[in-house]
């Protein structure tokens, strides 16, 4: 029977490194090799720290013109070895799956048949899950529950793989010819006795929309406003730095709760990530601007966006924190600040890294620097394409890439499930939100 009544991803997020399933391959000089998401996010990270890539303030430039004297360039050029070697291996086994559906073999691609019949025959949770995030890239909807419903007697865990399948393509729920699909291969699933009653009855419910309610911890109380601001009388200069911080977190909340994962795997023509990069954007280069005039630093508005800034560090939303403190060291870049003390703070602040390893394990609403994360879709991005169709009209899916890529976006879809779960105690104050987006663009 289905179990909704764990956030799936966040349980998985917080499994013991023992717990998780190895793959075990052997290379061509006959040693063993162990992969799995832990140690590859590991050899991920540690490999970029060894390319320069300090996650800090004052030396991630990637969007500005302020004297990197090339290093992102070297680092995006550099940072391809660091791709290959995500979950791929040499070996001379000759079939591609395991029994569960693991890896086993470094290829170009594999035929779309025979991908489809390891997801039916595995029993590897990151597998299907991999497979499920992946499906759209190289079948659709209709061919997938299609194939199912030719293929329903020799899967295995059809109950949990069609719920996880339907929770990711919750867009099912607007298309009638899949849901007549999926309920009659359903209606075929509780009379032959593969699934339950009940199960049979939740997933109906799922694919017409009503998805059961999940346990997420909810906001018990709101931390009160430290400034009343109800009206648009009052200046972005004039209210609290706190107040201002807490609104900013939520603005970036919103954003990131409505990230699709799918649209990771085309970041180019993601309508989240452009939000994400054009509102990095207009708060760096608005913090670079006003701080820095004609006549001089603005030692006022520098120590006010400092000290919104450390308000955003302490709120973990490394986002805007990283935006406003980019900004603050361009202004720096052209114009001296005549207050040693501040100055001394903001090297202090300025100093402060993102450490892609633990950020996503604190029991608390995070938004994490996205950078990084980017750098590697990026360069996983320019491969060769999901799919191919070889000379014997063959479909060929590049399962290669798309697990590289599946480790990071699983990183960001972490940050997701953790703001989902225990999302910023602060009430949403439009008026102060307002001021803020009209203070920036103006």
């Amino acid at each position: 029977m289905i179990e909704p009544t764990e956030d799936d991803a966040s349980a998985h997020s917080t499994m013991k490194l023992e717990d998780m399933h190895d793959t075990n391959t052997e290379t061509e000089s006959g040693n063993k090799q162990t992969f799995n998401q832990e140690t590859v996010l590991q050899f991920m990270i540690g490999s970029l720290k060894e390319l320069g890539l300090r996650l800090s303030a004052r030396s991630i430039e990637e969007e500005s013109g302020a004297s990197n004297d090339g290093k992102l360039s070297f680092i995006a050029s550099e940072i391809e070895p660091v791709l290959d070697a995500i979950l791929t291996t040499s070996t001379k086994n000759p079939s591609v799956f395991s029994d569960d559906g693991t890896t086993l073999l470094s290829f170009e691609g594999i035929s779309l048949n025979e991908l489809l019949e390891a997801f039916l025959h595995t029993r590897n949770e990151e597998f299907m899950r991999c497979f499920i995030a992946s499906s759209h890239l190289f079948i659709s909807n209709a061919s997938f529950v299609d194939f199912l419903s030719f293929h329903f007697e020799k899967a295995i865990h059809l109950e949990r793989k069609l719920f996880l399948w339907i929770k990711e393509h919750s867009d099912v729920s607007n298309d009638t010819c899949i849901q007549g699909k999926l309920d009659r291969l359903l209606f075929v699933l509780e009379k032959t006795g593969i699934i339950e009653k009940t199960s049979s009855h939740t997933l109906m419910m799922m694919v017409h929309g009503l998805f059961p309610i999940s346990f997420n911890t909810q906001v018990m109380f709101y931390a009160p406003e430290i400034q009343i601001v109800n009206d648009y009388n009052c200046s972005f200069w004039d209210i609290n730095e706190c107040d201002l911080a807490r609104q900013l977190c939520l603005q970036d909340e919103l954003i990131l709760c409505q990230m699709k994962p799918q649209e990771l795997y085309f970041i180019d023509t993601s309508p989240s990530i452009r939000a994400i990069s054009n509102r990095y954007k207009r708060i760096r280069n608005w913090a670079a601007s006003c701080t820095c005039t004609q006549a001089g630093m603005d030692d006022k508005a520098f120590e006010k966006l400092m000290l919104i800034s450390q308000f955003l560090n302490k709120f973990k939303n490394y986002s805007t924190f990283f935006a406003l403190v980019q900004g603050l060291s361009i202004s720096l870049n052209q114009r001296p600040l005549t207050d040693q003390a501040l100055l001394n703070k903001f090297q202090g602040l300025a100093s402060t890294e993102f450490k892609m390893n633990t950020a996503h394990l604190i029991n608390s609403p995070c938004i994490p620097y996205f950078t990084p994360y980017l750098i590697l879709l990026r360069e996983s991005q320019k491969e060769e394409p999901f799919v191919v169709e070889n000379e014997e009209e063959t479909i060929l899916v590049n399962w290669q890439k798309i697990e590289r890529m599946h480790v990071i976006i699983h990183e960001i879809e972490r940050f997701q499930h953790q703001i989902k779960q225990t999302p910023y105690p602060f009430q949403a104050n439009l008026v102060i939100q307002n001021i803020i987006e009209h203070t920036i663009d103006n």
